[in-house]
């Protein structure tokens, strides 16, 4: 079984293999410190000092979106100090060899654009390491995994420059807006004269870097430069890790693509459209039409407010819990229009079974559009079913009646 105090002693005996002596080295010998000012003379605030909050150094990381990859869809980061972008997949511990093959033969997919570029991170780059050798030892910045570690993440290595004691809060206490950052052992892109058994890696657990003979262990892939896609299509990945569903090709309102969560960002269970009793409170402006989502969600929410108070706190119901998710980086979720709802269905339910799944065992989604003036105490839903009683399967149903919720957003 491992234990804490198995973690210690590999942690320790890790240490003793790098030597005690294991300090910071100067990644530029001869060069001047890098500058880290702004053009208008001010200290560049993505640079972390001592009082820079932790969550400050993601500044530095920007989520380009999800790309598809293997049937999943997995972020891209992009590293606006080092200029370059990491895909944030973790692949199983191998060989060096086969890591570097594994790289090389990688394709991901982002907003209608193959990207087949990857490699192992560097630990040896021309700005900063002219020397002419990668940096060994804690507190090493020369790497590009280094990098991140230290000056992208902000985070602490267990070696001290007295080589006596570890730093406090040292190891990867801060992943940024990485979800599959291990603190564990990865490649670089750097053998040796023998790369079979030795090459260069950096310890995310510890903040280390040197020449590693183990055989197996963990790869991150990145790329040079940046990925910012100008342009989707329906059934790709959207920014958030969703699938678009629209496009707004005629130019007719102020955003381009509309994109529908993935099943993993459902409410976990079935709620209401409004209140639990009564003949119903009518919003009395939402709409059907592709492009009121967004706005209906924010007109239940003013009426509703924070939802209906029962005797243990208040109850969620469907457009507050979609105007209160945050996923993929993102808080500008709604509650689709029936119309946007339907488009969901078309677009994606019927064209792929990988692109929207039901994520619980109702079949009946809420949108944010009331059934009529007359009524209003019911609203529109949305079957996902594979077969119905009317051809575009939108029924209405009673607003206290619990179905699902599937947010959208506009971008």
């Amino acid at each position: 079984m491992r234990t804490v105090a198995g973690k210690i002693v590999r942690t320790i005996a890790w240490a003793v293999v790098v030597g005690l002596a294991l300090m910071a080295v100067d990644c530029w010998p001869d060069l001047d410190p890098p500058d880290t000012t702004t053009p208008d003379g001010d200290s560049d605030s993505t640079i972390p000092d001592e009082d820079t909050d932790d969550n400050d150094s993601e500044a530095t990381l920007i989520v380009r979106g999800y790309a598809a990859m293997n049937a999943a869809s997995y972020k891209l980061v992009y590293d606006t100090l080092q200029d370059i972008t990491w895909l944030d997949y973790t692949n199983p511990y191998d060989t060096w060899m086969n890591q570097s093959e594994w790289v090389t033969s990688l394709t991901v997919h982002l907003g209608g654009v193959t990207y087949d570029d990857w490699r192992l991170p560097a630990a040896l780059t021309e700005a900063t390491a002219p020397n002419g050798m990668p940096c060994t030892g804690y507190d090493c910045v020369c790497g590009e995994m280094g990098h991140l570690y230290y000056v992208g993440l902000g985070n602490v290595g267990y070696g001290p420059l007295d080589g006596i004691s570890p730093q406090p809060n040292w190891g990867l206490q801060n992943t940024g807006p990485f979800e599959n950052l291990e603190p564990h052992i990865y490649w670089y892109n750097e053998g040796t004269e023998a790369p079979e058994t030795i090459a260069w890696a950096f310890d995310f657990n510890i903040g280390a870097q040197q020449e590693k003979t183990a055989a197996y262990n963990r790869a991150i892939a990145v790329r040079d430069g940046d990925v910012a896609p100008s342009e989707f299509s329906i059934g790709d990945v959207g920014p958030a890790g969703g699938r678009i569903f629209y496009v707004d090709n005629q130019n007719e309102h102020e955003w381009t693509y509309l994109e529908v969560a993935p099943s993993v960002a459902e409410f976990e269970f079935p709620v209401p459209w409004g209140e639990t009793g009564g003949e119903g409170i009518a919003v009395g402006t939402t709409g059907a039409a592709i492009g009121t989502g967004r706005a209906n969600t924010a007109a239940i929410v003013e009426v509703y407010g924070e939802g209906f108070q029962y005797e243990d706190g208040y109850g969620e119901y469907a457009a507050k819990v979609c105007a209160d998710l945050e996923y993929g980086g993102y808080a500008d979720w709604f509650l689709p229009s029936i119309d946007e709802l339907q488009q969901v269905y078309l677009n994606l339910f019927l064209a792929d079974d990988e692109w929207f799944t039901v994520g619980g065992d109702d079949t009946l989604y809420w949108s944010s559009s009331e059934y009529n003036e007359d009524e209003a105490n019911k609203a529109w839903l949305q079957s996902f079913a594979d077969e119905g009683e009317e051809e575009e399967h939108r029924f209405h149903d009673f607003k206290p009646i619990f179905h699902g919720v599937r947010a959208a957003r506009a971008f």
